[in-house]
């Protein structure tokens, strides 16, 4: 959700590209660029395959075709949401998420940003009380512009609706405020203080022979390997995996080059963030590159749980 994200369904929009940069220019190193334009292919067929799900549904003639239409909405989102913690966990410093993030939400309303954007309600954590007054301020604005005469070609009355419209945005706007807590205020404030454009991050020497990972952190890709046949996977899907592949080990090394960098020794990269980045990816395997039917046949052999893909959970997001 959201009005911008960091990878996804605006990636055709080209967020990332050098040469149009609506939200102001994000300097990326090579690597960064080769990574996220591979994980930018995926995000894009993986909605563009959800869609086409959705119609096959439709025109079959299923009369519960809105139940699934809701279903696969939510596993675009849900896709969507672990491909953005893949760039955030592994691709972009801290700095760049930081700025993009400034970039796409300080433009917004406070009321919107709560009331319409997963990310901001994630961020904040807003609870099911704050949720349901913020839905109330919803039917408190539609009354408030309810009153004004929106479709006048009165040059007076049109200017007055203007000049009500904004009063009635700052009003909901405090309000909005008022539901957060003193913390979560703050959050907010920090998430949209304005950012200096990143530097372009050093390059990684030695990045392909870095990119080595234990056959246990991979052994999703390598059981779907060695099954093909048994799980009929399709060209299509294999070079997703195969573009996914990378682009994973290249956060492995990423992950492990940065820690290495802090402490000064080269231990293996720290076990909390690999097993995230791994658990992101094997959910952008699950339920954007592979069927329904794939899906289950592996949750149910590996014993992998079905993932709740209309609840995220509260993890710091992009």
């Amino acid at each position: 959700g959201g009005p911008v994200t960091l990878i996804g369904d605006l990636v055709e929009r080209e967020h990332y590209r050098t040469e149009y940069l609506p939200l102001g220019h994000l300097p990326l190193a090579t690597w960064q660029t080769t990574a996220i334009v591979k994980l930018d292919r995926l995000m894009l067929a993986a909605k563009e395959d959800s869609y086409a799900r959705d119609a096959d549904y439709v025109e079959a003639g299923h009369d519960d075709y809105q139940l699934v239409i809701d279903d696969e909405q939510d596993r675009r989102f849900s896709v969507r949401y672990h491909g953005q913690q893949i760039v955030q966990l592994a691709i972009l410093t801290e700095a760049q998420t930081a700025f993009v993030r400034y970039r796409c939400y300080a433009r917004l309303r406070i009321f919107v940003a709560l009331a319409n954007t997963r990310f901001i309600q994630r961020y904040l954590e807003l609870t099911t009380n704050q949720r349901s007054e913020l839905e109330k301020l919803r039917g408190k604005s539609e009354v408030l512009r309810g009153d004004l005469k929106l479709m006048t070609l009165n040059p007076e009355e049109r200017k007055t609706n203007v000049k009500a419209m904004k009063e009635i945005s700052e009003t909901i706007d405090g309000d909005a405020s008022a539901v957060l807590s003193p913390g979560q205020r703050t959050m907010w404030s920090e998430l949209i203080a304005k950012k200096d454009e990143p530097k372009v991050p050093a390059d990684i020497p030695d990045l392909q022979s870095r990119k080595h990972s234990s056959k246990q952190e991979l052994s999703l890709f390598s059981h779907i390997n060695e099954n093909i046949q048994t799980l009929k996977v399709t060209e299509r899907q294999q070079k997703q995996l195969k573009d996914l592949e990378d682009v994973i080990r290249t956060g492995l090394a990423v992950i492990r080059f940065r820690q290495n960098e802090i402490d000064g020794t080269d231990q293996q990269h720290p076990v909390d963030l690999a097993t995230e980045l791994v658990k992101h990816a094997q959910e952008v395997i699950l339920i954007g590159i592979l069927s329904q039917r794939q899906e289950q046949e592996i949750r149910e052999e590996l014993e992998i749980p079905f993932y709740d893909h209309g609840h995220i959970p509260n993890q710091t997001p992009i």
